[in-house]
């Protein structure tokens, strides 16, 4: 009995060896395919591999810059695409933005995942499609993912929501903006979505309407392109002739407000040189510009608001008098130039506050020597944002006069 006790001893092990040699390779497979995604940063994170890995390739991807995606599902489901927005978001709250490389045509949710992140790379003459109002059929849900498109990626509004859904046309012009009609036929006016159907931006039209510059020959030119810092570009308003000289004064009315301060005009000084980190330092930078943009849309837009400039055919001269009587005038050119200044007023007003609170997580550590300065904006801005959400004239008077006067140095 010991000799065959012997023999089983010495044959067991070496089974068992083989055998898990065999199981093993089984076993750790599944576990492998959870972890989080990383990507090297000469490679784009890819969007189905965000998807699979639920948000973490972009909440966790190398390097501490911008990120580019490579856009490699042509459609995607509404929970995908809602999953993936809120990873742009996530990754912009840590300090860096997410720039959408588009090498193949994009359909519905893909095409949502590329108007949500905050720079996009066409490769060659590609599409984006919107969606059919079955892709989302909640009126509730597509108008909170338009206000998140608005938000992350800086989009107009009008055209966020018909991205969603819609059968309405819609149209672009370099001076009347975004219209609800077809295009007109004027110097540069483009459809942007046809009676009935669903948007279809071709690249054309994407760089006309300011969401995406110049086409890359291939991913590796979109990709040093981003590390240039070459592929976020501002969308763009109508542009205005004021046939003024000098800033005017802030809104008068019931509540006296300080005048802007003199030199409001000057372009935004460059960063201090020093130790933020370079995606801090960006953001520093892009804050600047938007606050210098954001100032000379309060100038033009307190010259409608006083009843200085547009065609007051009501009793209410002005927006200020409009916004206590709800009389507004019928003249069409004052509503457009209105509506137009108060949606690109919300847009970098939204653009500055998302910064704000990016540039935090992107200094890792170091500190941010206009923090304070940057947190009172913010408070200022959330006021500024209301008052243009409710119509308040005394709370935007008191706020626009508030931004006027602060410089971020």
């Amino acid at each position: 009995m010991s000799t065959v006790v012997r023999c089983i001893a010495s044959v067991v092990p070496s089974a068992l060896a083989s055998v898990m040699a065999f199981v093993w390779p089984f076993v750790m497979t599944p576990v492998a395919r959870a972890s989080p995604v990383t990507q090297d940063q000469a490679s784009p994170v890819l969007l189905t591999h965000v998807v699979s890995s639920g948000g973490d390739a972009l909440r966790q991807a190398a390097g501490d810059g911008d990120i580019g995606m490579l856009l490699d599902a042509k459609t995607l489901s509404l929970s995908d695409a809602h999953a993936v927005v809120f990873a742009v978001e996530d990754a912009q709250a840590a300090g860096r933005d997410v720039i959408a490389i588009v090498d193949a045509d994009l359909e519905d949710g893909s095409a949502v995942v590329a108007a949500a992140c905050q720079g996009m790379v066409m490769i060659g003459d590609v599409s984006l499609t919107g969606c059919s109002d079955s892709w989302c059929s909640s009126p509730s849900h597509r108008a909170s993912l338009s206000a998140q498109l608005a938000q992350s990626g800086g989009r107009d509004r009008a055209i966020a929501e018909r991205l969603l859904g819609g059968t309405s046309a819609l149209s672009y012009s370099p001076t009347q903006g975004v219209q609800s009609t077809a295009a007109q036929g004027g110097a540069g006016s483009i459809a942007l979505a046809q009676q009935g159907k669903p948007m279809k931006l071709k690249a054309a039209a994407l760089q006309a309407i300011g969401w995406s510059g110049q086409p890359q020959a291939n991913v590796a030119s979109a990709l040093a392109a981003i590390a240039a810092g070459q592929v976020k570009t501002q969308p763009k308003v109508p542009s205005r002739s004021s046939g003024a000289a000098s800033a005017p004064p802030p809104p008068g009315g019931k509540t006296s407000s300080p005048p802007p301060p003199a030199g409001s005009k000057a372009a935004p000084p460059p960063p201090p040189a020093g130790a933020l980190p370079p995606a801090a330092a960006k953001k520093l930078q892009e804050i600047q510009a938007d606050l210098a943009s954001l100032k000379k849309d309060i100038e033009n837009f307190n010259r409608l608001f006083t009843g200085e400039d547009g065609v007051w055919d009501q009793k209410s001269k002005g927006l200020r008098e409009v916004w206590n009587t709800g009389e507004m005038t019928k003249h069409q050119p004052t509503k457009k130039d209105s509506s137009d200044l108060q949606e690109s007023m919300r847009t970098k007003a939204s653009r500055i506050a998302r910064n704000i609170r990016g540039i935090k997580g992107a200094a890792k550590g170091v500190a941010v020597p206009q923090q304070a300065q940057l947190k009172a904006l913010e408070d200022i801005l959330r006021t500024f944002q209301a008052s243009l959400a409710t119509d308040d004239p005394d709370k935007y008077s008191r706020s626009s006069a508030q931004v006027m006067s602060t410089t971020i140095k």
